[in-house]
Protein backbone atom coordinates (compact mmCIF):
# COMPACT_ATOMS: atom_id res chain seq x y z
CA UNK A 1 0.00 0.00 0.00
CA UNK A 2 1.42 3.73 -0.98
CA UNK A 3 0.35 7.30 -0.84
CA UNK A 4 0.95 9.93 -2.65
CA UNK A 5 0.42 13.83 -0.79
CA UNK A 6 -0.39 16.50 -3.33
CA UNK A 7 -0.62 20.32 -2.18
CA UNK A 8 -3.37 22.64 -3.75
CA UNK A 9 -4.39 25.59 -3.24
CA UNK A 10 -7.38 25.60 -1.62
CA UNK A 11 -10.22 26.90 -3.41
CA UNK A 12 -9.12 24.66 -6.25
CA UNK A 13 -10.46 21.55 -4.44
CA UNK A 14 -13.72 20.74 -5.53
CA UNK A 15 -14.90 17.80 -3.59
CA UNK A 16 -18.32 17.33 -5.67
CA UNK A 17 -16.52 16.75 -8.84
CA UNK A 18 -17.65 13.22 -10.02
CA UNK A 19 -14.10 12.98 -11.90
CA UNK A 20 -11.87 13.53 -9.05
CA UNK A 21 -12.93 11.19 -6.94
CA UNK A 22 -12.70 8.76 -10.33
CA UNK A 23 -8.96 9.59 -10.72
CA UNK A 24 -6.66 6.54 -10.31
CA UNK A 25 -2.80 5.71 -10.51
CA UNK A 26 -0.87 3.92 -13.01
CA UNK A 27 2.14 2.26 -13.39
CA UNK A 28 4.95 2.68 -16.28
CA UNK A 29 3.19 0.08 -18.73
CA UNK A 30 -0.42 1.43 -17.99
CA UNK A 31 -1.66 -1.21 -15.91
CA UNK A 32 -4.26 0.78 -13.43
CA UNK A 33 -4.09 0.55 -9.83
CA UNK A 34 -7.25 0.60 -7.71
CA UNK A 35 -6.85 4.07 -5.94
CA UNK A 36 -8.69 5.27 -2.99
CA UNK A 37 -9.18 9.57 -2.94
CA UNK A 38 -8.95 11.67 -0.13
CA UNK A 39 -9.31 15.48 0.25
CA UNK A 40 -9.07 18.08 2.59
CA UNK A 41 -7.84 21.85 3.18
CA UNK A 42 -5.13 22.54 0.60
CA UNK A 43 -4.45 18.42 0.13
CA UNK A 44 -5.29 15.55 -2.28
CA UNK A 45 -4.45 12.56 -1.23
CA UNK A 46 -4.19 8.92 -3.01
CA UNK A 47 -3.90 5.74 -1.71
CA UNK A 48 -2.88 2.24 -3.70
CA UNK A 49 -2.04 -1.20 -3.39
CA UNK A 50 1.41 -0.90 -4.62
CA UNK A 51 4.33 1.44 -3.12
CA UNK A 52 5.89 1.17 -7.11
CA UNK A 53 6.54 4.75 -8.56
CA UNK A 54 3.20 5.89 -10.63
CA UNK A 55 1.40 8.44 -12.37
CA UNK A 56 -1.70 10.04 -11.43
CA UNK A 57 -4.44 10.28 -13.65
CA UNK A 58 -7.10 12.60 -12.91
CA UNK A 59 -9.37 15.17 -14.62
CA UNK A 60 -8.37 18.75 -13.93
CA UNK A 61 -9.76 22.23 -14.74
CA UNK A 62 -7.45 23.92 -18.09
CA UNK A 63 -8.62 27.29 -18.55
CA UNK A 64 -10.17 27.27 -22.03
CA UNK A 65 -9.80 23.49 -22.05
CA UNK A 66 -12.65 22.07 -19.77
CA UNK A 67 -11.88 19.25 -17.34
CA UNK A 68 -9.69 16.59 -19.86
CA UNK A 69 -7.80 14.10 -18.00
CA UNK A 70 -4.66 15.12 -17.23
CA UNK A 71 -1.62 12.87 -16.02
CA UNK A 72 1.14 13.66 -14.29
CA UNK A 73 5.11 12.43 -15.01
CA UNK A 74 6.15 8.83 -13.38
CA UNK A 75 6.20 9.25 -9.15
CA UNK A 76 7.79 8.01 -6.29
CA UNK A 77 6.64 8.17 -2.59
CA UNK A 78 8.50 10.66 -0.79
CA UNK A 79 7.72 12.17 2.61
CA UNK A 80 7.77 15.20 1.32
CA UNK A 81 4.76 16.90 -0.47
CA UNK A 82 4.28 17.26 -4.43
CA UNK A 83 2.53 20.39 -5.74
CA UNK A 84 -0.20 19.13 -7.68
CA UNK A 85 -0.70 21.36 -11.06
CA UNK A 86 3.08 21.49 -11.51
CA UNK A 87 3.05 17.45 -11.25
CA UNK A 88 0.50 17.76 -13.68
CA UNK A 89 2.39 20.27 -15.69
CA UNK A 90 5.16 18.42 -15.86
CA UNK A 91 3.81 15.39 -16.76
CA UNK A 92 1.82 17.43 -19.92
CA UNK A 93 4.67 18.65 -20.96
CA UNK A 94 6.66 15.41 -21.09
CA UNK A 95 3.95 13.90 -22.87
CA UNK A 96 3.72 16.78 -25.73
CA UNK A 97 7.61 16.27 -26.59
CA UNK A 98 7.73 12.62 -26.40
CA UNK A 99 5.12 12.65 -28.97
CA UNK A 100 6.69 15.96 -31.02
CA UNK A 101 10.30 13.45 -31.28
CA UNK A 102 7.99 10.17 -32.44
CA UNK A 103 6.03 11.83 -35.25
CA UNK A 104 8.68 13.90 -36.16
CA UNK A 105 11.15 10.70 -35.90
CA UNK A 106 8.49 9.30 -38.92
CA UNK A 107 8.73 11.91 -41.19
CA UNK A 108 6.55 14.61 -40.06
CA UNK A 109 6.82 18.52 -40.67
CA UNK A 110 6.28 20.29 -37.20
CA UNK A 111 5.02 23.76 -37.64
CA UNK A 112 7.04 26.46 -36.42
CA UNK A 113 4.08 27.50 -33.80
CA UNK A 114 4.61 24.60 -32.43
CA UNK A 115 8.11 25.83 -30.85
CA UNK A 116 6.82 28.66 -29.64
CA UNK A 117 4.43 27.52 -27.56
CA UNK A 118 6.06 24.05 -26.47
CA UNK A 119 9.00 27.36 -25.19
CA UNK A 120 6.33 28.69 -23.50
CA UNK A 121 5.15 25.91 -21.43
CA UNK A 122 8.73 25.03 -20.41
CA UNK A 123 9.46 28.86 -19.31
CA UNK A 124 6.14 28.75 -16.92
CA UNK A 125 7.02 25.50 -16.07
CA UNK A 126 10.77 26.40 -14.77
CA UNK A 127 9.09 29.22 -13.28
CA UNK A 128 6.54 26.61 -11.38
CA UNK A 129 9.46 24.54 -10.13
CA UNK A 130 11.24 27.46 -8.57
CA UNK A 131 8.53 28.63 -6.91
CA UNK A 132 7.34 25.87 -4.79
CA UNK A 133 7.65 27.58 -1.42
CA UNK A 134 4.50 29.03 -2.85
CA UNK A 135 1.69 26.98 -3.40
CA UNK A 136 -0.23 29.41 -4.88
CA UNK A 137 2.60 30.69 -7.16
CA UNK A 138 3.69 27.53 -7.89
CA UNK A 139 0.48 26.54 -9.05
CA UNK A 140 -0.50 29.65 -11.00
CA UNK A 141 2.91 29.52 -13.08
CA UNK A 142 2.42 25.65 -13.81
CA UNK A 143 -1.46 26.22 -14.93
CA UNK A 144 0.06 28.69 -17.73
CA UNK A 145 2.65 25.72 -18.41
CA UNK A 146 -0.50 23.76 -19.10
CA UNK A 147 -2.51 26.46 -21.25
CA UNK A 148 -0.10 26.41 -23.40
CA UNK A 149 1.25 22.73 -23.57
CA UNK A 150 -2.78 22.37 -24.94
CA UNK A 151 -2.50 25.00 -27.48
CA UNK A 152 0.95 23.29 -28.68
CA UNK A 153 -0.89 20.05 -28.61
CA UNK A 154 -3.68 21.42 -30.89
CA UNK A 155 -1.34 22.88 -33.39
CA UNK A 156 0.70 19.82 -33.35
CA UNK A 157 -2.55 17.45 -33.92
CA UNK A 158 -3.98 19.77 -36.73
CA UNK A 159 -0.41 19.85 -38.34
CA UNK A 160 -0.19 15.67 -38.24
CA UNK A 161 -4.05 15.05 -39.22
CA UNK A 162 -3.53 17.41 -42.30
CA UNK A 163 -0.22 16.14 -43.36
CA UNK A 164 -1.92 12.55 -43.07
CA UNK A 165 -5.23 12.86 -45.08
CA UNK A 166 -2.74 14.79 -47.82
CA UNK A 167 -0.76 11.64 -48.07
CA UNK A 168 -4.25 9.27 -47.76
CA UNK A 169 -5.76 11.53 -50.61
CA UNK A 170 -2.75 10.54 -52.42
CA UNK A 171 -3.10 7.06 -52.49
CA UNK A 172 -7.27 6.96 -53.50
CA UNK A 173 -9.84 9.77 -54.12
CA UNK A 174 -12.53 7.08 -51.69
CA UNK A 175 -13.24 8.08 -48.51
CA UNK A 176 -11.26 5.42 -46.77
CA UNK A 177 -13.87 5.23 -43.86
CA UNK A 178 -17.14 3.89 -44.04
CA UNK A 179 -19.94 5.70 -41.69
CA UNK A 180 -22.83 3.91 -40.23
CA UNK A 181 -25.40 4.05 -37.08
CA UNK A 182 -26.67 1.89 -34.84
CA UNK A 183 -30.45 1.63 -34.37
CA UNK A 184 -31.69 0.73 -30.62
CA UNK A 185 -35.34 -0.11 -32.07
CA UNK A 186 -37.29 -0.25 -34.99
CA UNK A 187 -40.16 1.77 -34.54
CA UNK A 188 -40.92 4.53 -37.29
CA UNK A 189 -37.27 3.75 -38.68
CA UNK A 190 -39.39 3.44 -42.38
CA UNK A 191 -39.31 7.41 -41.51
CA UNK A 192 -35.41 7.75 -42.33
CA UNK A 193 -34.93 5.45 -44.99
CA UNK A 194 -34.19 7.81 -47.25
CA UNK A 195 -31.53 9.33 -45.26
CA UNK A 196 -30.26 6.19 -44.68
CA UNK A 197 -29.90 5.60 -48.32
CA UNK A 198 -28.68 8.54 -49.04
CA UNK A 199 -25.47 9.31 -46.51
CA UNK A 200 -24.84 6.10 -44.82
CA UNK A 201 -22.75 2.89 -46.33
CA UNK A 202 -23.63 0.61 -43.09
CA UNK A 203 -26.37 0.42 -40.67
CA UNK A 204 -26.24 -1.59 -37.26
CA UNK A 205 -29.55 -3.46 -37.32
CA UNK A 206 -30.85 -4.04 -33.73
CA UNK A 207 -30.55 -8.16 -33.09
CA UNK A 208 -28.97 -7.59 -29.02
CA UNK A 209 -30.54 -10.69 -27.31
CA UNK A 210 -32.40 -8.12 -24.60
CA UNK A 211 -34.69 -6.73 -27.34
CA UNK A 212 -35.23 -9.83 -29.74
CA UNK A 213 -36.34 -12.16 -26.80
CA UNK A 214 -37.76 -9.96 -24.25
CA UNK A 215 -39.90 -13.63 -22.78
CA UNK A 216 -37.91 -16.65 -22.52
CA UNK A 217 -38.48 -18.63 -25.65
CA UNK A 218 -40.72 -16.17 -27.86
CA UNK A 219 -38.06 -13.88 -30.18
CA UNK A 220 -39.66 -11.38 -32.30
CA UNK A 221 -38.22 -11.16 -35.63
CA UNK A 222 -41.44 -9.52 -37.47
CA UNK A 223 -39.72 -5.82 -36.99
CA UNK A 224 -36.02 -6.58 -37.76
CA UNK A 225 -36.18 -8.96 -40.96
CA UNK A 226 -38.04 -6.03 -43.21
CA UNK A 227 -34.94 -4.14 -42.25
CA UNK A 228 -32.86 -6.27 -43.03
CA UNK A 229 -34.27 -7.27 -46.45
CA UNK A 230 -34.80 -3.33 -47.18
CA UNK A 231 -30.98 -2.87 -47.05
CA UNK A 232 -30.46 -5.92 -48.71
CA UNK A 233 -32.78 -3.85 -51.53
CA UNK A 234 -30.73 -1.07 -51.35
CA UNK A 235 -27.23 -2.65 -51.03
CA UNK A 236 -26.76 -1.06 -48.05
CA UNK A 237 -24.20 -2.92 -45.86
CA UNK A 238 -25.42 -4.81 -42.81
CA UNK A 239 -23.93 -4.55 -39.26
CA UNK A 240 -25.12 -6.40 -36.48
CA UNK A 241 -25.85 -4.79 -33.20
CA UNK A 242 -24.03 -6.45 -30.33
CA UNK A 243 -25.38 -10.00 -30.39
CA UNK A 244 -24.64 -10.05 -25.90
CA UNK A 245 -24.02 -7.08 -24.09
CA UNK A 246 -22.45 -8.29 -20.70
CA UNK A 247 -22.93 -5.34 -18.52
CA UNK A 248 -25.03 -4.55 -15.93
CA UNK A 249 -28.43 -4.50 -17.76
CA UNK A 250 -27.32 -5.65 -20.80
CA UNK A 251 -29.09 -9.05 -21.10
CA UNK A 252 -32.70 -9.91 -20.79
CA UNK A 253 -33.93 -10.10 -17.28
CA UNK A 254 -35.32 -13.80 -17.33
CA UNK A 255 -32.05 -14.63 -17.96
CA UNK A 256 -31.12 -13.86 -14.50
CA UNK A 257 -32.71 -16.41 -13.07
CA UNK A 258 -30.21 -19.09 -14.42
CA UNK A 259 -27.30 -17.08 -12.68
CA UNK A 260 -26.71 -19.83 -9.92
CA UNK A 261 -26.54 -22.08 -13.09
CA UNK A 262 -23.69 -20.77 -15.11
CA UNK A 263 -23.34 -23.29 -17.19
CA UNK A 264 -26.41 -23.35 -18.61
CA UNK A 265 -26.64 -19.80 -18.73
CA UNK A 266 -23.57 -19.72 -21.19
CA UNK A 267 -25.66 -22.65 -23.39
CA UNK A 268 -28.88 -20.78 -23.09
CA UNK A 269 -26.57 -17.33 -24.57
CA UNK A 270 -24.71 -19.72 -27.10
CA UNK A 271 -27.81 -21.20 -28.77
CA UNK A 272 -29.22 -17.20 -28.71
CA UNK A 273 -25.94 -16.60 -30.87
CA UNK A 274 -26.30 -20.01 -33.42
CA UNK A 275 -29.86 -19.56 -33.78
CA UNK A 276 -29.30 -15.65 -35.35
CA UNK A 277 -25.59 -15.76 -37.16
CA UNK A 278 -27.94 -19.39 -38.77
CA UNK A 279 -30.63 -17.35 -39.56
CA UNK A 280 -29.06 -14.51 -41.48
CA UNK A 281 -26.39 -16.46 -43.09
CA UNK A 282 -25.45 -14.94 -46.30
CA UNK A 283 -27.95 -11.68 -45.50
CA UNK A 284 -25.32 -10.28 -42.50
CA UNK A 285 -21.28 -10.50 -43.03
CA UNK A 286 -20.42 -8.11 -40.61
CA UNK A 287 -21.25 -9.46 -36.55
CA UNK A 288 -20.55 -7.18 -33.55
CA UNK A 289 -20.84 -10.34 -31.64
CA UNK A 290 -20.43 -9.48 -27.87
CA UNK A 291 -20.10 -6.27 -25.92
CA UNK A 292 -18.97 -4.67 -22.98
CA UNK A 293 -17.45 -8.30 -22.06
CA UNK A 294 -13.82 -6.26 -21.06
CA UNK A 295 -15.27 -4.27 -18.55
CA UNK A 296 -18.49 -6.46 -17.65
CA UNK A 297 -20.63 -5.92 -14.56
CA UNK A 298 -23.22 -8.74 -15.65
CA UNK A 299 -24.76 -11.02 -13.06
CA UNK A 300 -23.22 -14.46 -12.66
CA UNK A 301 -19.71 -13.47 -14.92
CA UNK A 302 -16.64 -12.91 -13.39
CA UNK A 303 -13.74 -11.77 -15.56
CA UNK A 304 -12.64 -15.20 -16.18
CA UNK A 305 -16.20 -16.16 -17.36
CA UNK A 306 -16.31 -13.42 -19.90
CA UNK A 307 -13.08 -14.21 -21.36
CA UNK A 308 -13.93 -17.79 -21.97
CA UNK A 309 -17.77 -16.68 -23.01
CA UNK A 310 -16.75 -14.46 -25.47
CA UNK A 311 -13.73 -16.96 -27.01
CA UNK A 312 -16.99 -19.32 -26.98
CA UNK A 313 -19.70 -17.38 -29.01
CA UNK A 314 -16.97 -15.79 -31.69
CA UNK A 315 -16.36 -19.70 -32.48
CA UNK A 316 -19.79 -20.66 -32.53
CA UNK A 317 -20.82 -17.29 -34.91
CA UNK A 318 -17.39 -18.48 -37.34
CA UNK A 319 -18.45 -22.09 -37.26
CA UNK A 320 -22.10 -20.64 -38.85
CA UNK A 321 -20.00 -19.00 -42.01
CA UNK A 322 -16.86 -18.79 -42.22
CA UNK A 323 -16.82 -15.95 -44.53
CA UNK A 324 -18.64 -13.85 -41.07
CA UNK A 325 -16.52 -10.71 -40.43
CA UNK A 326 -16.65 -10.80 -36.81
CA UNK A 327 -15.69 -7.97 -34.53
CA UNK A 328 -15.84 -7.53 -30.44
CA UNK A 329 -17.43 -3.80 -28.97
CA UNK A 330 -14.97 -2.78 -26.59
CA UNK A 331 -15.94 -0.02 -24.11
CA UNK A 332 -14.48 2.45 -21.81
CA UNK A 333 -10.86 1.49 -24.16
CA UNK A 334 -8.47 3.33 -21.66
CA UNK A 335 -9.57 0.92 -19.35
CA UNK A 336 -9.52 3.41 -15.96
CA UNK A 337 -12.50 0.70 -14.67
CA UNK A 338 -9.55 -1.31 -13.48
CA UNK A 339 -8.93 1.79 -10.87
CA UNK A 340 -11.98 -0.19 -8.89
CA UNK A 341 -10.43 -3.27 -8.43
CA UNK A 342 -12.79 -5.98 -9.91
CA UNK A 343 -10.19 -6.22 -13.34
CA UNK A 344 -7.17 -7.96 -13.55
CA UNK A 345 -7.06 -7.57 -17.52
CA UNK A 346 -7.18 -4.03 -18.95
CA UNK A 347 -8.86 -3.91 -22.08
CA UNK A 348 -6.39 -4.37 -24.71
CA UNK A 349 -5.17 -7.58 -22.84
CA UNK A 350 -8.70 -8.84 -22.85
CA UNK A 351 -8.50 -8.69 -26.93
CA UNK A 352 -5.19 -9.74 -27.40
CA UNK A 353 -6.11 -12.78 -25.55
CA UNK A 354 -8.53 -13.40 -27.76
CA UNK A 355 -6.65 -13.08 -30.94
CA UNK A 356 -3.59 -15.19 -29.59
CA UNK A 357 -6.21 -17.90 -29.35
CA UNK A 358 -6.96 -17.96 -33.15
CA UNK A 359 -10.58 -18.27 -32.41
CA UNK A 360 -11.40 -16.17 -35.77
CA UNK A 361 -11.83 -12.52 -34.42
CA UNK A 362 -11.34 -10.27 -37.52
CA UNK A 363 -11.28 -7.09 -35.54
CA UNK A 364 -12.24 -4.65 -32.45
CA UNK A 365 -15.14 -1.98 -32.38
CA UNK A 366 -13.86 0.89 -29.93
CA UNK A 367 -16.45 2.65 -28.28
CA UNK A 368 -15.45 6.27 -27.62
CA UNK A 369 -18.34 8.19 -25.02
CA UNK A 370 -17.02 11.61 -23.72
CA UNK A 371 -19.22 13.47 -21.76
CA UNK A 372 -20.80 10.91 -19.11
CA UNK A 373 -19.89 10.35 -15.46
CA UNK A 374 -17.48 6.69 -15.20
CA UNK A 375 -17.44 6.20 -18.76
CA UNK A 376 -13.93 6.21 -19.24
CA UNK A 377 -13.23 8.20 -15.61
CA UNK A 378 -13.15 11.46 -17.91
CA UNK A 379 -13.08 13.73 -20.87
CA UNK A 380 -10.52 12.80 -23.12
CA UNK A 381 -8.34 15.12 -25.78
CA UNK A 382 -8.32 14.67 -28.81
CA UNK A 383 -4.27 13.47 -28.71
CA UNK A 384 -5.24 10.64 -26.19
CA UNK A 385 -7.78 9.62 -28.60
CA UNK A 386 -5.01 9.79 -31.28
CA UNK A 387 -2.90 7.90 -28.88
CA UNK A 388 -5.39 5.19 -28.07
CA UNK A 389 -5.90 4.58 -31.67
CA UNK A 390 -2.28 4.57 -32.34
CA UNK A 391 -2.16 1.47 -29.37
CA UNK A 392 -5.05 -0.60 -30.53
CA UNK A 393 -2.97 -0.47 -34.39
CA UNK A 394 -0.37 -2.51 -32.96
CA UNK A 395 -2.75 -5.43 -33.12
CA UNK A 396 -3.42 -5.18 -36.50
CA UNK A 397 -6.84 -5.94 -37.08
CA UNK A 398 -9.24 -3.98 -38.43
CA UNK A 399 -10.54 -1.03 -35.93
CA UNK A 400 -14.35 0.56 -36.22
CA UNK A 401 -15.08 3.59 -33.72
CA UNK A 402 -18.15 4.10 -32.01
CA UNK A 403 -19.58 7.24 -31.13
CA UNK A 404 -21.33 9.21 -28.39
CA UNK A 405 -21.49 12.38 -27.16
CA UNK A 406 -24.62 14.30 -25.04
CA UNK A 407 -26.32 17.51 -26.82
CA UNK A 408 -28.06 18.09 -23.55
CA UNK A 409 -27.61 17.64 -19.51
CA UNK A 410 -31.22 17.90 -19.02
CA UNK A 411 -32.52 14.35 -18.20
CA UNK A 412 -32.96 11.18 -20.56
CA UNK A 413 -35.81 9.14 -19.98
CA UNK A 414 -35.23 6.66 -22.54
CA UNK A 415 -31.48 6.58 -21.52
CA UNK A 416 -29.91 3.83 -19.32
CA UNK A 417 -29.91 5.47 -15.83
CA UNK A 418 -26.34 4.29 -14.80
CA UNK A 419 -24.86 7.03 -17.00
CA UNK A 420 -25.73 10.69 -16.40
CA UNK A 421 -24.20 13.34 -18.23
CA UNK A 422 -21.11 15.53 -16.94
CA UNK A 423 -21.64 19.34 -17.78
CA UNK A 424 -18.73 21.25 -18.27
CA UNK A 425 -16.43 18.94 -19.23
CA UNK A 426 -15.29 19.94 -22.34
CA UNK A 427 -14.87 24.03 -23.31
CA UNK A 428 -18.42 24.80 -24.20
CA UNK A 429 -21.33 23.00 -22.26
CA UNK A 430 -23.14 20.70 -24.01
CA UNK A 431 -25.75 21.51 -26.41
CA UNK A 432 -26.39 20.49 -30.29
CA UNK A 433 -24.33 22.83 -31.32
CA UNK A 434 -21.23 21.49 -28.96
CA UNK A 435 -22.05 18.24 -30.28
CA UNK A 436 -21.44 18.47 -33.73
CA UNK A 437 -18.61 21.13 -33.30
CA UNK A 438 -16.68 17.97 -31.03
CA UNK A 439 -17.63 15.65 -34.26
CA UNK A 440 -16.15 18.28 -36.24
CA UNK A 441 -12.75 18.27 -34.50
CA UNK A 442 -12.68 14.37 -33.98
CA UNK A 443 -13.36 12.91 -37.22
CA UNK A 444 -10.59 14.36 -39.38
CA UNK A 445 -8.30 12.50 -36.94
CA UNK A 446 -9.84 9.29 -36.48
CA UNK A 447 -10.02 9.28 -40.52
CA UNK A 448 -6.68 10.00 -40.17
CA UNK A 449 -5.40 6.76 -38.37
CA UNK A 450 -4.66 3.73 -40.99
CA UNK A 451 -6.05 0.99 -39.10
CA UNK A 452 -9.65 2.61 -38.84
CA UNK A 453 -12.09 1.26 -41.50
CA UNK A 454 -15.27 2.53 -40.20
CA UNK A 455 -17.06 4.92 -37.73
CA UNK A 456 -20.39 4.48 -36.34
CA UNK A 457 -22.59 6.52 -34.21
CA UNK A 458 -23.62 5.52 -31.10
CA UNK A 459 -27.39 5.59 -31.57
CA UNK A 460 -29.87 6.92 -34.39
CA UNK A 461 -32.86 8.29 -32.22
CA UNK A 462 -33.23 9.83 -28.63
CA UNK A 463 -37.27 8.56 -29.21
CA UNK A 464 -36.26 5.00 -28.81
CA UNK A 465 -34.43 3.18 -25.50
CA UNK A 466 -30.41 3.72 -26.04
CA UNK A 467 -27.68 3.67 -23.63
CA UNK A 468 -25.59 6.99 -23.69
CA UNK A 469 -28.03 10.38 -22.93
CA UNK A 470 -29.04 12.31 -25.58
CA UNK A 471 -26.34 11.09 -27.95
CA UNK A 472 -29.10 10.27 -30.42
CA UNK A 473 -28.80 12.16 -34.34
CA UNK A 474 -32.41 12.35 -33.71
CA UNK A 475 -33.55 14.57 -30.72
CA UNK A 476 -36.63 13.99 -28.75
CA UNK A 477 -38.36 16.64 -30.71
CA UNK A 478 -38.03 14.08 -34.00
CA UNK A 479 -35.73 16.75 -35.62
CA UNK A 480 -32.25 16.00 -36.54
CA UNK A 481 -29.49 17.16 -35.24
CA UNK A 482 -26.59 19.64 -36.24
CA UNK A 483 -24.78 16.69 -35.58
CA UNK A 484 -25.82 14.67 -38.86
CA UNK A 485 -24.96 16.99 -40.94
CA UNK A 486 -21.60 17.70 -39.43
CA UNK A 487 -21.05 13.52 -39.70
CA UNK A 488 -21.64 13.29 -43.54
CA UNK A 489 -19.82 16.12 -44.37
CA UNK A 490 -16.66 15.17 -42.73
CA UNK A 491 -17.37 11.48 -44.07
CA UNK A 492 -17.62 12.93 -47.48
CA UNK A 493 -14.55 12.37 -49.80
Amino acid sequence: MGTIHFLVPDNRVVKDQPELMAAFTSGIDGHIFPTKVSTGAGFIEFSKTTADSCKLNLAWQVPGYGRPIVRTASLSEKYNDYILVVELARGKLSELKDQKASWENSGMNIPAEYFELERAAFQSFRQAACQQDDVQAATESAEASLVSSFQASEILLKSYIAQRQAFRKQKSNVAAVSLGCFLSGTDTVQDWYPLFNEHLTTLGVPLNWKLIEQNEGQCQWEQVDPLIEWCLANRMLIYSNSLLDLSLDGLPPWLHYYQHDPMHMQDLICDYVEMVTSRYVGKIRNWDVIARANSGGAPGFSEENRLTLAARVIDIARQADDENQLFLRVDQPWGAYQGRGGHRLSPFQFVDALLRSGIGLTGVNLEIAQGYQMVGAGFRELMDISRLIDQWSTLGVPLYVTLAIPSSTQPDPLASNRIKVVPEQWRFDWSPQTQSEWIDECLPLLMSKQAVVGLFWSHWSDLQPHTYPHAGLIGQDASLKPAFDRLIKRISP
